[in-house]
């Protein structure tokens, strides 16, 4: 009688322990590396064209935006050779999203797996369409080596980057 009961207890905890380990090993959400958006380069995006990633504000449930546009940006033609941004690496991105669930200019976490989460300062624009709400970021910046903090050279500190600290790793699990 002993080992019966034995075998039973024992089969019940194997039991219990491969219903319970697939759920915590597949059903829990991957953490996402938190990645500098200064890392993340022309190239990096234009390899996630017609990716869906995940935006996620202050409150609110996430959004799907599929970034459906990735455009490099060509200096002016008017543009002095000497000016400061001359050699920077300028680009666009457009998302699609949502008519449903539309965002306000803002910065929000941006998260794709493979590529990690970032904060991102989008704006709405325009469109004649009425099935989705596009958004756009645009970049001028200097190519490789850190980018100027705020409050160096004229920059300001501004609302994109208090947000930031503001959601900084409270947000991160």
């Amino acid at each position: 009688m002993r080992t019966r009961r034995k075998f039973l207890l024992n089969c019940s905890a194997v039991a219990v322990t491969a219903s319970v380990t697939p759920v915590t090993v597949f059903g829990s959400p991957r953490r996402l590396v938190e990645v500098p958006l200064e890392r993340i380069r022309f190239s990096t995006f234009a390899s996630h064209l017609n990716a869906t990633f995940q935006v996620r504000g202050d409150s609110g449930p996430a959004v799907g935006l599929q970034l459906v546009e990735v455009r490099p940006i060509a200096n002016s033609p008017d543009q002095l050779p000497s000016a400061p941004d001359t050699g920077n690496e300028k680009f666009s991105l457009l998302f699609s999203g949502p008519l449903k669930q539309p965002l306000e200019q803002d910065s929000y976490w941006f998260e794709r797996l493979g590529l990690g989460r970032f904060l991102m300062f989008i704006v709405p624009i325009g469109s004649t369409e009425t099935t989705h709400c596009y958004y756009e970021a645009i970049f001028n910046r200097p190519v490789g080596g850190p980018l100027p903090q705020a409050g160096e050279a004229n920059i300001p500190l501004g609302r994109a980057r208090q947000k930031r600290r503001r959601l900084g790793r409270s947000n991160l699990s």
